[in-house]
Parts: C-alpha cells; structure tokens; sequence
C-alpha cells in the first residue's frame, strides 16, 4: 500500500497498484472533468476567432476590396458562432465568404459516405478541396478518395483541389479557378476515355504508378 497525491487538492490516497495516469479524488475527478469541458469550449471558441480574423487579414493582404465581402463575411460568421458550419482554417473560411458573396449555394465539410470534402457545391457539380501542407506526400491517398467520391456522386462530378496559395494570391478568383479546373478535367476526361492522364497531376502519377507498378514519366508542360 502506498500513497499518492490527488493531482487537483493535493490530499494523499493509499493506493494498492501503482497508477500510471494522474490521480484525482473521486469529487476533484468530477470537477476536473468539468474544468477541462469548460476549456476546450474557450479553447475552440477562440481559435475559431483567430482563424475567422486571419481569413480576413489574409483577403487584406491580397488587395481585396473588403467592403464587397463584408455581407458574405457577416453571414458566415454568424452560421459559424450558432454552430450551423465548422471549418478548419481560414483558407475555408476565405472559401466560404467568396462562395457566399457569389450567391451559391454551399455546404462545408459535407459528409460523402465515410469521408468529409470541404465543399460540396451542387449548383457547379464540384466537391471543392482547399489543400494546404499536409496534403504533401498523400497524393496516392487523395487520388483513390476522389476516385470513391466521384463514383458516389456520378461522372457529371468533379474533385476540384484549390492550394492554398492560390487562395492567398488571388481570394476573389478562387470561383473562377474552380470552373476552370472543373472544365479541364472533363476536357480531359473526354479526351482519354473518362479518366485523367497520368501528366495531369502529381496525384495521378501517384496512382498509375501505384496500379501498374512502374514510375511514369512527367510530362513537360510548355
């Protein structure tokens, strides 16, 4: 039998076994509990302001006239404090706000059989994803998960991945780029059969050389 501090008030308790994880009174294990709920709560309050307000700032950089975004920006905020849309940077959220200043009709973080796409946008037939860093090394992975989402939804759709540079260079035009890659897919698809080359994306490289088991060439772009 030896004794062990409550990490919380501080009083000694005789424990039989070792413990490996904290100890806490029965009464502080309830109110640390309580107390950590009620952290996370602000925690994600907080951080979804910075992100909110980054999205702003980003837009500010890139010479956006804000005054045009400003009924946009209100209407996703508000949607975001009643909890009626989540996003997970402010790249999303700068995505949102143009979609919303365009009048279409979007739902972020759309669930699509066991996966969740940024934007699922029904008006152009896209499901838009907003890459940052961490989509680095998983082109093989992204590459099978647009090819499963698409046969849910139907050829007529496209995955259309938007990185987040672009985002940052040109906020007003992400619209635009997202009809643009769209169009060029399904040129390309109606060039090769209804698939995309392997020269269209590092992603499709990935996944040819992964189904036939050799290193594709990259092809030159003039």
């Amino acid at each position: 039998m030896s004794k062990y501090i409550c990490w919380r008030c501080g009083i000694e308790h005789d424990m039989v076994i070792e413990p490996q994880e904290r100890v806490f009174c029965e009464a502080c294990m309830e109110e640390h509990r309580k107390e950590y709920k009620a952290v996370v709560e602000k925690y994600t309050k907080l951080k979804t302001r910075v992100m909110y307000e980054t999205a702003l700032r980003i837009m500010e950089k890139a010479g956006v006239y804000m005054h045009d975004y400003i009924e946009a920006a209100y209407v996703v905020w508000d949607e975001i404090k009643k909890g009626e849309a989540s996003y997970y940077s402010s790249h999303e959220i700068i995505t949102a706000i143009v979609l919303e200043g365009l009048l279409y009709e979007y739902f972020p973080n759309y669930p699509i059989d066991r996966y969740i796409v940024d934007f699922y946008v029904p008006e152009l037939k896209v499901c838009v994803e907003v890459d940052g860093d961490r989509h680095k090394g998983r082109e093989l992975y992204d590459s099978k998960r647009d090819i499963k989402i698409r046969s849910i939804l139907g050829s007529e759709w496209e995955i259309v991945r938007i990185p987040t540079k672009y985002i940052e260079q040109n906020p007003p035009r992400i619209v635009d780029a997202i009809i643009a890659i769209r169009d060029k897919k399904k040129e390309l698809r109606a060039k090769n059969h209804g698939i995309l080359p392997d020269h269209y994306s590092r992603r499709e490289r990935e996944h040819y050389r992964n189904i036939l088991g050799y290193r594709t060439k990259r092809v030159r772009k003039a």
